[in-house]
C-alpha cells in the first residue's frame, strides 16, 4: 500500500503545483472567477484569489518533498471537498463558468467535471494520510528504476491524465445523453 500511498503522493503534488502557478500566471482571471460566484465580499475575494494558489503550490511541494506529508494531505483533503461544494454551487445555481483552475493552460468549467477531479483528489489524499510514509527521496537500496517507474511514475502519470481529462466533461454534455 505504500506504493499507491506514494503514487497518490506524487499525482497530487504535481496536480498541485501545476494548478497554482497557472493560476499565479493569470491571478487576475481566477480571483475574477471567485467574484463571479458572488460568495464573498470584493476584499475576500481578492485575498482568496491570493491565498489559494499559494497554499496549493505549497501543499504540492510538501507532497513532492515528502514535508509534513500527514498535514499537507489532511489540508488537501479539505482544500478537494470545498472545491467540490463550490463546483456543485455551480452546478445548482445554473453558473456557466470557466473555473480557471489551470489558468490559461488548460480550459476548464466549473460542474460535474470539476466535481469528478476532485473525487478523484481527495480519496488520494486520505490515502496519503493514512499510508503516507514514504517519499520519493526515501527509497530503499533494493527499489530500483523500474520498480519506481511501474509502481510510482507510471500510476501517477495515469491519475494525472484521468484528473485533468474528467474536467473536460461539462454538465451541458451529460444534459445531452
Amino acid at each position: 500500500m505504500e506504493f499507491f500511498a506514494l503514487s497518490a503522493s506524487v499525482t497530487i503534488g504535481i496536480i498541485l503545483i501545476l494548478a497554482s502557478v497557472s493560476k499565479l500566471f493569470n491571478l487576475k482571471g481566477f480571483i475574477f472567477v471567485i467574484r463571479l460566484l458572488n460568495l464573498f465580499s470584493r476584499n475576500l475575494s481578492i485575498l482568496i484569489g491570493i491565498l489559494v494558489p499559494v497554499i496549493e503550490l505549497t501543499l504540492g511541494l510538501c507532497f513532492i518533498f515528502g514535508i509534513y506529508i500527514k498535514l499537507a494531505a489532511a489540508f488537501s483533503f479539505f482544500l478537494f471537498i470545498v472545491f467540490i461544494l463550490l463546483n456543485l454551487y455551480a452546478i445548482n445555481t445554473g453558473k456557466d463558468i470557466s473555473c480557471n483552475c489551470y489558468g490559461k493552460l488548460l480550459n476548464t468549467q466549473m460542474g460535474i467535471g470539476g466535481v469528478l477531479h476532485n473525487l478523484i483528489l481527495a480519496p488520494c489524499s486520505l490515502i496519503v494520510l493514512i499510508w503516507g510514509d514514504m517519499t520519493l527521496f526515501q527509497f530503499n537500496a533494493e527499489i530500483n528504476l523500474i520498480d519506481i517507474f511501474i509502481y510510482i511514475l507510471l500510476p501517477s502519470f495515469v491519475l494525472i491524465y484521468t484528473c485533468l481529462t474528467v474536467y473536460k466533461i461539462n454538465f451541458t454534455y451529460l444534459k445531452g445523453l
